[in-house]
């Protein structure tokens, strides 16, 4: 009973070889028998992505590079408390805990990605879990939180203290 929900654009206008990538997905697709299953919205506003999120039982977002503070599709997740299933950062990120506000398997691994989405499916409790980690990471993102960070990181090169 899962559907696969693509929100966004299909190809992107910066790299030619987009196109032809996205008939090679489409025609597995159709191979697999999953056309049914899998649903492409094309742009939409910001409202209509919100609810999309909204309606998510999970999100994957599998980065070639692995997911990063830089991913606006990342934060877009994290502001709506969605479970997220994506890929190790490059470099570590502390905030990112996996199995706690993340699901984090590694980059370009499918059979790593596909048990990884097996495992939030089933698991109802899992994904319960994430979301409320989400939510804890998304206070990181708060402008308060951010604004005092900084704060107290220019008091201390103030006072000379190396932070």
């Amino acid at each position: 009973p899962l559907c696969l929900l693509m929100i966004g654009g299909r190809v992107g206008t910066s790299d030619p070889t987009n196109a032809a990538y996205a008939e090679k997905i489409d025609a597995k697709i159709a191979a697999l028998g999953l056309t049914e299953r899998v649903h492409w919205t094309g742009f939409v506003d910001d409202e209509t992505a919100s609810a999309y999120f909204a309606a998510a039982d999970a999100v994957v977002l599998p980065f070639r590079d692995g997911a990063s503070y830089r991913r606006s599709s990342l934060m877009a997740v994290i502001q709506h408390e969605c479970p997220i299933l994506t890929t190790l950062p490059s470099v570590p990120i502390d905030t990112f805990r996996q199995g706690v506000n993340l699901m984090m398997v590694t980059p370009e691994s499918t059979p790593a990605l596909t048990a990884a989405m097996q495992l939030i499916a089933r698991d109802s409790m899992l994904r319960d879990r994430l979301r409320a980690g989400v939510r804890d990471l998304k206070q990181v993102f708060d402008w308060e939180t951010i604004a005092r960070a900084n704060a107290a990181f220019f008091e201390q090169v103030i006072r000379g203290q190396a932070p």
